[in-house]
């Protein structure tokens, strides 16, 4: 009669009872707690044992190489989601971005050991989302619409990312999040969409912008320069010097995502920050006809400051400090430019475009340029470098970005310049200084 083989120490095997069939449960330490700072121990049952002696020649393998993570067999999908946010430092409006994506995923299978995610469960919640028949309602209790195929794919590739850093740290064997595949929108034989303007129909924002205000203007062209509305509305005068025609873009303001009811006391709905990543911090040379309007914007709020007295300024502190204000000098609210854009595209005869649209349009503009490339533009908008660009004799990576943003500067001039310069701005600033007398 052969001999059994013996289990490992780490496997103890229950024989078959009333309520249970036979199993062989795995249990052995897997690093420390970082919520005790005790031990910690994987505990997982099995039904057949050839699965319990490979699961523990895998465990064996990530000691040897000091991979695992401490963490209980029982760590759930919502704990998953709660520590991956926090580990981002991610800026309020941001987090609240994500959370939301991944509200669906938690609300579904939130209990659920993250171990046991399979990828259908994740497959399955995507195509509810998008049929719109997916039962969980929403954290204030509506029944949620179908989401759109762009929402769904980052929901997905949250989704990823969660599960791709615990397989990372070696508590996952495989990241279930990427096998499953993004769904393709449907194509069809119609016009393609537009993102961008023309450069007519860029023309015919600004000449009907500097037809109503100053202010109306400075924004329409701030966002044809490639500044988000976030950036427009947190642009202030100490971050432009027009002497040296230079502006720093380092600051934006966004709208606090929290519900009132959630919020600290003295927490304002405008929040102040630096702007989206590191890259969007950039040093930017201003071209020569957005310097001239600025020079106007400046000298239009210093007169309404001398007109209107301590009124003017932000808390009563002469002069402002933002280029767009509001009527009492103060700074605006991050939805102001994007309400003002509405207001003037509307009126025109052409496609209505987000404010964002500004941004696309200006880098899809500058990069039909001579001499301009991707790299160009992404240092001038503030992009992450999507690759390394090497010098083809030496081999040594290129540090640029001054360059680029010079070339540009260059090439914006020439294509928006002439649009900008030829608009009426003296108009725009006559009809402004007319309200002061008014």
């Amino acid at each position: 009669m052969a001999r059994k083989k013996k289990l490992p120490s780490s496997i103890t095997c229950k024989p078959a009872g009333p309520r249970a069939p036979e199993r062989w449960v795995f249990r052995a330490r897997a690093g420390i707690n970082p919520k005790t700072g005790g031990p910690a121990y994987d505990v997982i049952t099995f039904y057949r044992e050839a699965e319990a002696v490979a699961y523990d020649a895998r465990h064996t393998s990530k000691t040897s190489k000091g991979a695992l993570s401490g963490r209980s067999a029982r760590f759930t999908v919502k704990e998953a989601v709660d520590e991956w946010l926090d580990l981002q430092m991610l800026d309020s409006s941001t987090e609240g971005n994500y959370r939301d994506l991944l509200q669906p995923i938690v609300d579904a299978h939130g209990d659920m050991p993250v171990r046991k995610l399979h990828k259908m469960h994740i497959a399955k919640v995507a195509q509810q989302l998008h049929a719109g028949t997916f039962a969980c309602p929403t954290p204030a209790g509506r029944r949620r619409r179908a989401w759109c195929v762009d929402r769904i794919n980052r929901m997905l590739g949250r989704v990823d990312a969660v599960l791709g850093s615990l397989r990372d740290e070696g508590y996952l064997e495989t990241n279930m999040g990427a096998l499953v595949p993004r769904i393709r929108a449907e194509r069809t034989a119609a016009a393609p969409v537009r993102k961008t303007y023309t450069v007519d129909e860029v023309a015919a924002i600004v000449e009907s912008a500097a037809a109503r205000t100053l202010n109306l203007l400075v924004i329409v062209v701030l966002s044809f320069l490639g500044l988000r509305r976030g950036e427009i509305s947190g642009l202030k005068w100490e971050h432009i010097d027009l002497q040296k025609a230079r502006m720093w873009v380092i600051e934006q303001r966004k709208p606090n995502r929290r519900k009132k009811s959630l919020r600290a006391e003295g927490e304002p709905a405008t929040l102040v920050s630096v702007v989206k990543s590191d890259t969007s911090k950039r040093d930017l040379p201003i071209p020569p006809c957005v310097v001239a309007l600025l020079k106007l914007v400046r000298r239009w709020q210093l007169e309404a400051h001398l007109a209107s007295g301590k009124r003017w300024g932000a808390d009563g502190e002469p002069p402002t400090t933002v280029v767009v204000n509001e009527h009492t000098g103060g700074p605006v609210a991050p939805n102001y430019p994007w309400q003002r854009w509405t207001d003037v595209v509307e009126l025109l005869p052409i496609v209505h475009l987000p404010l964002h649209a500004g941004r696309k349009t200006c880098g899809t503009q500058v990069a039909l340029q001579a001499g301009v490339g991707p790299h160009h533009v992404g240092a001038w908008l503030g992009h992450a470098p999507q690759g390394s660009v090497a010098s083809p004799v030496t081999g040594v990576y290129i540090d640029a970005d001054e360059e680029f943003r010079q070339a540009v500067c260059a090439a914006w001039e020439t294509v928006f310049g002439p649009i900008v310069t030829n608009c009426d701005t003296l108009g725009a600033y006559s009809r402004a200084k007319s309200l002061l007398s008014a």
